[in-house]
């Protein structure tokens, strides 16, 4: 709707998957011809509305990415274990030599991936990747799951919860979209929504029954601080004292 590049290539591979990750083929043929006949109308409407074309290495928010990317590289190359720091790279960048030694407005690095490699270094990219993955390839097979089950409105809900993941993946290669508080919120309650209905329907049968908690005998207040009582038993030479702690 805002005629953003990365929004709109986020929509085009989220319609793509959730259209094969239905099992119907024929649901994801029509979404290809929807995609190839929407794709050219959505290039025009770009066109005409920002005055620029769909990849345009000139284009002044992309020549400024390409840019603040090859600082980024720079800084990983030089700090690959624990990167830089959170929020160094704003607060250093003078010394740094960021943002083209200051000509250019200072910002973030506009992607999730290589924030996260400048900031923490390369095994935490490692880990945000796996996180990605594992979130993606788990709710493809909850989808799977839920409709071998026939249970379609988690298969719905698991569907919508992929397709949004995968258009949060996709935009934030030119996004720091993970680094934007109301976006994580989203992508948060999507992976809330997910162990929800993995726990519901296919660890039980359904919500969870609360069994309710047997009853304690009434102890009178004046026992409380006694010690127990000795309970007498009878052992093969006689009676046995037994005390029964708790």
């Amino acid at each position: 709707m805002t005629s953003t590049r990365s929004a709109l290539a986020g929509l085009a591979v989220s319609v793509i998957v959730m259209a094969v990750a239905s099992f119907r083929p024929r649901i994801a043929i029509l979404a290809g011809i929807v995609l190839l006949l929407a794709a050219p109308l959505a290039i025009f409407e770009l066109q005409h509305l920002r005055g620029i074309s769909f990849i345009d290495l000139n284009e002044g928010s992309t020549a400024y990415r390409l840019e603040i990317w090859r600082e980024a590289f720079r800084l990983i190359k030089n700090n690959p274990v624990v990167g830089i720091g959170k929020g160094s790279d704003g607060e250093m960048r003078e010394q740094l030599g960021l943002f083209e030694h200051g000509k250019l407005p200072p910002g973030h690095f506009h992607s999730s991936p290589i924030q996260v490699a400048v900031w923490w270094g390369l095994p935490a990219l490692v880990c945000y990747t796996a996180f990605m993955l594992i979130f993606v390839v788990e709710t493809w097979r909850l989808a799977r799951a839920c409709r071998d089950r026939q249970r379609w409105d988690a298969w719905g809900m698991s569907l919508g919860i992929l397709g949004a993941l995968m258009a949060f993946n996709v935009s934030s290669l030119v996004q720091f979209n993970f680094g934007d508080g109301e976006v994580s919120m989203a992508l948060w309650l999507l992976a809330g929504l997910s162990f929800a209905i993995r726990r519901l329907q296919l660890e039980g049968t359904g919500p969870a029954t609360l069994i309710p908690k047997p009853e304690e005998p009434e102890e009178s207040t004046s026992d409380k601080n006694q010690f127990p009582r000795p309970a007498e038993t009878s052992g093969p030479n006689g009676p046995v004292l037994a005390v029964a702690l708790n």
